[in-house]
């Protein structure tokens, strides 16, 4: 569920970014660039918000389709294999002893 929320960020994104250029095409590269990862050190001190932005930005469909496709295809992988991993319910709960049965009943 959450690669799906993801990819719907990611396609919002790209559209807003395409209405951008349709009616700004100066505008694209500053928008693209206060998003996008710097490539340098000093770059992301000064951005640091772009660690978290830079996997939203896609400036063509292909780049988009591609990124969702592997989005899809790993996220679905790395999902399985974390529901795998995760402790069943009451697992993490701490444990006590039991103690015996000594009624004479039995």
């Amino acid at each position: 569920m959450t690669a799906i929320k993801i990819a719907i960020a990611n396609i919002a994104l790209f559209l807003i970014l395409k209405v951008v250029w349709l009616f700004s095409p100066g505008l694209i590269g500053s928008v693209a660039g206060w998003l996008a990862l710097p490539s340098d050190v000093t770059g992301f001190a000064k951005a640091p918000w772009t660690a978290l932005t830079y996997m939203f930005v896609h400036l063509n469909f292909w780049h988009l389709l591609v990124n969702s496709l592997w989005l899809a295809w790993f996220g679905s992988l790395l999902g399985h294999i974390a529901e795998d991993s995760a402790p069943a319910a009451g697992e993490g709960e701490e444990r006590t002893l039991e103690q015996p049965d000594l009624s004479l009943d039995r």
